[in-house]
């Protein structure tokens, strides 16, 4: 079964779409002044899941520019998915619906890929259908849950993937381990920032791959406390 609940992350936050944006930015400023280097750094990790530069995602979480669009919208989504999120127009969609989207936003499927796969001739109708928004024939139906089914195993990889790269990569989780996780996250930016010579022989991703490491066991134990 794909997108089962034991394997999503604790629910952070539950709201619409720029709702949950705004969440995330509050998060996120959390952790760093505004305009610095550190602001930059945690903005990266939702900037690289969504293939934009950072200044795309710091107007997105700012409230004051446009919110993401078309399939940066699904993977701005999936994104938030991945760290607790619960997005009302995501969660209210059919399971066959949800599934595609996760599909374009991992990166699996494009829209101009399902454009062609379903025989409409334009991206932003598929886009619709994708989102509840306009209903599908039968045919079109039964091709929704074929691709389901074609594509299961690769969505699976991809979001287990996203997962171990991305969950813990900033601070978004329940008020019982923020503290602790906000102390983990100082202490990287620090390092990345002013490595002391000698002292820093890894390399960014790894550091970062280390930490979520850590902060997936800080919460695995406070959940079992």
């Amino acid at each position: 079964m794909i997108t089962e609940e034991k394997d999503r992350a604790p629910e952070v936050f539950r709201g619409h779409l720029v709702e949950c944006l705004a969440h995330f930015g509050e998060a996120l400023g959390r952790l760093a002044p505004k305009f610095s280097k550190r602001t930059i750094m945690a903005r990266q990790p939702m900037a690289q899941f969504c293939g934009v530069a950072d200044q795309a995602v710091g107007r997105w979480l700012s409230g004051r520019g446009a919110l993401p669009i078309g399939e940066l919208m699904f993977k701005c989504t999936c994104f938030l998915n991945l760290l607790g999120y619960r997005i009302i127009e995501f969660e209210n969609l059919p399971k066959v619906n949800r599934v595609l989207f996760e599909l374009v936003g991992f990166s699996v499927l494009t829209a101009a890929e399902l454009t062609k796969l379903f025989g409409y001739s334009e991206v932003s109708t598929v886009l619709k259908m994708l989102r509840g928004q306009m209903a599908a024939s039968e045919n079109r139906k039964d091709k929704m849950w074929e691709i389901m089914r074609d594509k299961k195993g690769e969505l699976e990889q991809k979001r287990s993937d996203a997962r171990q790269l991305y969950a813990g990569a900033v601070v978004t989780i329940g008020a019982e381990s923020f503290r602790a996780v906000i102390k983990l996250m100082e202490v990287l930016l620090i390092l990345l920032e002013e490595p002391a010579p000698g002292r820093l022989s890894l390399s960014d991703q790894q550091i970062i791959n280390r930490l979520n490491s850590k902060c997936l066991d800080l919460l695995s134990e406070r959940r079992m406390e």
